[in-house]
């Protein structure tokens, strides 16, 4: 049995003119994620979040937050912050999660 596989290609678009409608992105490292890298790249100013910063800190001073691939997984603190994640969502914040 002989297994062909079709030749693979990406098209690559220069992004010249990004509009940003955030500027501030609140991070939940994930594993083994390179999204700030990435983010950072295009020009967001990224935060990382720490345990502290999403206990105590003030999660109104991100345009948005994001939780990192698999941050539910290899983070058991995650439904610890459920909660505090809902009320930044339901105070008009935008949470995202991979």
């Amino acid at each position: 049995m002989q297994t062909i596989f079709p030749r693979a290609g990406a098209k690559l678009v220069r992004l010249n003119d990004i509009q940003k409608i955030v500027n501030t992105i609140g991070y939940i490292e994930g594993s083994g994620d390179k999204i700030p890298i990435f983010l950072k790249e295009l020009g967001f100013d990224v935060v990382q979040l720490k345990d502290e910063d999403l206990s105590n800190g003030n999660l109104d001073a991100y345009d948005v937050i994001i939780a990192g691939i698999r941050a539910y997984n290899t983070n058991k603190r995650m439904i610890v912050y459920q909660d505090k994640l809902m009320e930044y969502v339901n105070s008009g914040g935008t949470y995202l999660v991979q």
